[in-house]
């Protein structure tokens, strides 16, 4: 199933940070994988955690856009060659991770310096073959290994704040929004569906200025009962500047009927041409 349009691009912003982390962990594994005769095998069993917010520089929490978790067993003989597990590991981590691997932090980074993608699965091989011959797991045959991958993206804060006021007023009309959101980002996505994902509503293409400039400059009243009505979801108070609009006062409003302080708009569609609210699409000049 392909994901909805209205997933937050995951590549479309330059400013990121890429934190790999990795750690033994205790966690409970199938029996039917403890049952298999190993001999002086090591079985890797790995837990992979991918995940993506976008925020500001000074948010602790974001606002989430993938939250991915697969699992993987690599057997090891005690002859496994480092650049072979690092292959293994390079192929199935890049066929799930639905973004560029440079320039992460982690495993053992050399302060201020962050790893290249080959320098980081050469890290990890290192690490799970350093792990099988710790003196504290030299009667184990099954290593259970939590492995995390955490991209955190920059992005304004006007960007933010809208995105934010939009999954809000999604599960304000649609209860069922915030477990959709949480399957939808649960999901992998494949190189087609990125694409498309990255040329979506939420994609940053301007408006087209014959499109801005036909846009409706019209009196807020919550009163209005006529065929101009002010859509009720959006007239109490601005979505990008989260600031009140009061009754009396001139605001734009888009073909969605959704309505915004003039200035806020205006200033929006430079960088975007979709609602902030239900992301419906403005003519763009591409």
């Amino acid at each position: 199933m392909a994901p909805p349009p209205w997933l937050p691009p995951l590549n479309s912003h330059p400013n990121y940070n890429l934190q790999i982390e990795a750690s033994q962990t205790y966690h409970s594994i199938r029996r039917t994988v403890q049952r298999k005769p190993l001999g002086d095998a090591t079985v890797f069993f790995i837990k992979l955690r991918i995940s993506v917010d976008f925020r500001k520089e000074d948010l602790i929490h974001g606002f989430p856009g993938l939250c991915l978790c697969e699992t993987l067993s690599i057997k090891c003989n005690p002859d496994t060659d480092p650049g072979v597990l690092a292959r293994v590991l390079r192929e199935w981590i890049q066929e799930l991770v639905p973004f560029r691997m440079n320039n992460c932090l982690g495993i053992e980074t050399p302060s201020g310096r962050s790893l290249t993608s080959e320098e980081l699965f050469h890290r990890l091989s290192k690490f799970l073959l350093d792990l099988r011959s710790a003196p504290e797991n030299a009667t184990r045959q099954i290593l259970p290994v939590l492995l995390k991958i955490e991209k955190s993206v920059l992005v304004p804060d006007e960007e933010l704040g809208s995105w934010i006021s939009w999954y809000e007023e999604r599960k304000r009309v649609d209860p069922e929004f915030e477990k959709d959101y949480a399957e939808a980002i649960s999901r992998p996505r494949n190189e087609m569906e990125l694409y498309e994902e990255a040329t979506s509503l939420m994609a940053r293409k301007s408006a087209c200025r014959s499109a801005v400039e036909e846009l409706e400059s019209v009196i807020h009243d919550d009163g209005e009962k006529d065929d101009d009505k002010i859509d009720e979801g959006s007239a109490k108070s601005c979505s990008i500047c989260l600031e009140e609009i009061l009754n009396g006062t001139r605001v734009t409003r888009l073909p969605c009927l959704h309505v915004f302080h003039g200035d806020c708009v205006l200033r929006w569609l430079r960088g975007s041409h979709v609602c902030p609210l239900c992301r419906h699409p403005l003519p763009t000049n591409h």
